[in-house]
């Protein structure tokens, strides 16, 4: 691949740009220096020539970053020295867009160059890249780099497909979370020593590196440590600021490690921002994901190549986190894999174009054409809710808004989206609703390509809840006719009314969770989430017959998602064992028929959720239909294999089915896992000597009943097992 140098200023010779390009980088270091807040953050010059090939790259993620929260992009009292030195000494984009208003498909378009419709992650929780798409990790692998990545929340979790050519992965909020804490994110301080300890554990000093860090600070609910909340006010907003400015700290303590290293020079650093917060503006929402406003879709984005790349400009050309990736492989001389495409388009020339000596400081050349469309999507209202998807294309100037209405703004004469020309403006809304159809895959509010499901159970799924993103383990059905659906901009209320129930729920509130999620309901009868919560407290607090009700009206709109029909039958089982109590068997027998066809229904769609296939394998076994309650209980166990009940039952099953030896093994798993559980593990000890009479094994048998006797159980256990114990001897004497 043929790639052009850097030119500064016109000249006749190579020696001369060269000298040009060095006293502009010398120029911008001095000036870096002795500006207040900017004393070395940034990285180290090198002697080189514009070349960037073999050059490191240190991509920086910047998770729910405004722009307009940073200095270098003129908030006053930000203390961001870190970004704004980096942006002193690099390219500051003034018309970045985010492909997506959520982590995870952000985050998919950045690595990939690939728009939402092609890559197929369209939500956060519900999917995972496919291994067909050819990740910046796997290119820069190729290519012969040594890479890492180090990510801050569970929503980068690798089971979602980000991990793809990454040398070493680091998603320890998901270990945090094996390990029994209740945390699904990490603070920037964590991610840097994560990141530290990443580079140094690479074995080849001479080898290039891809360094990926993941910042996930300003992030609700924002709590910033005290010294960088003090500065700012007791608000909102405040908070944020003080969660950014401590972000920025830690970004430069990465820096800084790096330097130390020397690990520092010859580094390409990208730092971009995977979406917004609606935190103020006129579209304010109270966090993102919702709409596609500028306040959650313009970014921060800085690129800096010290040495190499004509320090101290801004540019205001339409740029989309699709480019960053053919961007970086022309940058570093690193040929496009054959096959391999990008929705995106590399602005590499723009990094290179020479500064023409009598434009104004701090501008870039003129465009050489108008830009393309930059494309955004979100399902968030749609997946979670039952509102209308919303989808955006714009130009530098152009916003063209389409859900079930549509929106046009002039960006030019109207930067805060105030006034919709839509109906004055005909032609340019044909036109531009032509090309979100092009770019979305068809005309279809669900067209495009969406990723294989990954439908996580429900340990994930509050992890991805406490983060405030997915609130469904399932897509949603397919959309018939949006124009009749909520428009997520006319539902703000709402919005914060379940996030607000949410939140009395983790306070165990319920009484107040319903009051609150009731008043959603009269409004929005149809939603999803709010059903959803609202059986959660019904069943919180054990009324299992309204549970039940609104979880039937919940499968009513999305009979195809398993993960509500477990649930449904989990509640219908509470039911059917309250009426056998009351000594109502016929009604009893009714719960439990609709337990077990709701369990069927689930295991039918392929539930990763364990509940319907322990509940049925139980019901099969007090059957006494062992081969199919073994066949369920073993898809229950490599769900979740830290279940003790499953490992019991599957013992017991495989003991009555003819293999004891089978069962055993089931059955020391069982007891491993029950050691909070005495009851159970009589019960298993109980099992384990049938078993071993079952393979002619008397004294391993007398061995694991007497362990009941060591326990002084209760008068009438005790007699039973003495008895046992008794029969035993006598028989195998």
């Amino acid at each position: 691949m043929s790639v052009r140098h850097p030119v500064l200023v016109p000249g006749p010779t190579r020696a001369s740009r060269r000298a040009s390009l060095l006293a502009a980088s010398l120029a911008a270091l001095i000036a870096s220096a002795m500006s207040a807040g900017c004393s070395g953050d940034g990285p180290t010059s090198a002697t080189i020539d514009g070349s960037l090939r073999d050059w490191n790259l240190l991509l920086v993620t910047l998770d729910t970053t405004r722009r307009d929260h940073l200095g270098c992009y003129g908030k006053s009292d930000a203390r961001t020295p870190t970004l704004d030195s980096l942006a002193e000494g690099g390219v500051v984009f003034d018309r970045a867009v985010a492909q997506a208003p959520i982590t995870l498909p952000s985050h998919a378009s950045i690595l990939t160059g690939l728009n939402p419709p092609s890559h197929g992650v369209r939500g956060n929780g519900v999917y995972a890249l496919p291994d067909r798409h050819a990740t910046l990790a796997e290119m820069l692998s190729d290519a012969g780099y040594a890479t890492a990545g180090v990510v801050a929340a569970f929503v980068l979790d690798r089971r979602f497909g980000l991990d793809q050519g990454f040398d070493h992965y680091d998603d320890d909020p998901a270990t945090m979370q094996d390990q029994g804490t209740n945390d699904p994110s990490r603070a920037g301080s964590v991610v840097t020593a994560t990141a530290l300890r990443l580079v140094d554990s690479m074995p080849d000093p001479d080898r290039p590196y891809f360094l990926w860090a993941h910042y996930f600070d300003p992030h609700h609910p924002y709590e910033p440590p005290a010294r960088f909340a003090e500065p700012h006010p007791e608000t909102r907003a405040g908070r944020y600021q003080g969660e950014i400015d401590a972000m920025d700290a830690a970004i430069g303590r990465l820096l800084d490690g790096l330097r130390e290293r020397g690990k520092l020079e010859r580094t390409l650093v990208v730092v971009v921002a995977d979406h917004g917060e609606g935190i103020t503006g006129p579209h304010a929402e109270s966090t993102h994901g919702l709409l596609l406003y500028e306040d959650t879709l313009g970014i921060p984005l800085i690129v800096h190549a010290d040495g190499a790349i004509a320090p101290g400009r801004r540019d205001a050309e339409l740029t989309r986190q699709i480019d960053l990736v053919p961007t970086i492989l022309e940058l570093l001389e690193i040929e496009r894999p054959a096959g391999v495409p990008f929705d995106g388009a590399s602005f590499a020339d723009r990094l290179r174009e020479p500064l023409d000596p009598s434009a104004p400081e701090g501008t870039s050349p003129p465009a050489a054409q108008e830009p393309t469309y930059a494309y955004s999507e979100s399902f968030l209202g749609w997946d979670s809710y039952g509102w209308s998807p919303i989808f955006q294309v714009s130009t530098t100037r152009w916003k063209y808004i389409e859900a079930s209405r549509k929106e046009l703004y002039d960006l030019a004469s109207d930067p805060e989206e105030a006034h919709d020309v839509a109906a004055t403006e005909n032609a340019r809304v044909e036109a531009m609703s032509a090309a979100l159809s092009r770019l979305r895959g068809g005309d279809g509010f669900d067209a495009g390509a969406f990723a294989k499901s990954v439908i996580t159970n429900r340990d994930d799924a509050a992890r991805l809840r406490a983060l405030g993103y997915v609130e469904s383990a399932d897509p949603a059905p397919a959309i018939t006719d949006p124009s009749t659906l909520r428009h997520p901009a006319d539902s703000l209320d709402l919005f914060d009314a379940i996030d607000e129930t949410r939140f009395l729920q983790t306070e165990g509130q319920h009484d107040r969770a319903l009051e609150k999620i009731d008043t959603v309901l009269a409004q929005d009868p149809r939603n999803y989430l709010a059903l959803a919560l609202r059986a959660e407290s019904l069943q919180a607090r054990r009324d299992y017959a309204n549970a039940a009700e609104t979880l039937r009206r919940l499968v009513e709109l999305r009979p195809e998602e398993p993960s509500t029909l477990g649930r449904l039958g989990t509640v219908e089982l509470r039911l059917a064992a309250a009426f056998e109590q009351s000594r109502s068997p016929v009604i009893a027998k009714r719960h439990e028929e609709a337990a077990m066809r709701a369990f069927e229904r689930a295991v039918e769609l392929g539930s990763l959720d364990v509940a319907p296939y322990l509940g049925l394998g139980r019901h099969e076994v007090a059957r006494g239909k062992f081969p199919r309650a073994i066949e369920l209980l073993e898809m229950a166990r490599d769900l979740d294999d830290r279940l003790a009940s499953v490992h019991y039952l599957l013992g017991f099953a495989r003991g009555e089915d003819g293999d004891p030896a089978g069962a055993l093994e089931a059955l020391e798993r069982a007891f491993a896992l029950a050691a909070n559980s005495p009851a159970l593990r009589i019960e298993i000890q109980r099992t384990r000597a049938t078993n071993r009479l079952r393979l002619e094994e008397p004294d391993r048998a007398i061995e694991h009943l007497q362990w009941i006797l060591d326990r002084n159980p209760s008068p009438q256990v005790a007699g039973e097992v003495r008895t046992a114990i008794d029969r035993i001897r006598r028989v195998h004497r």
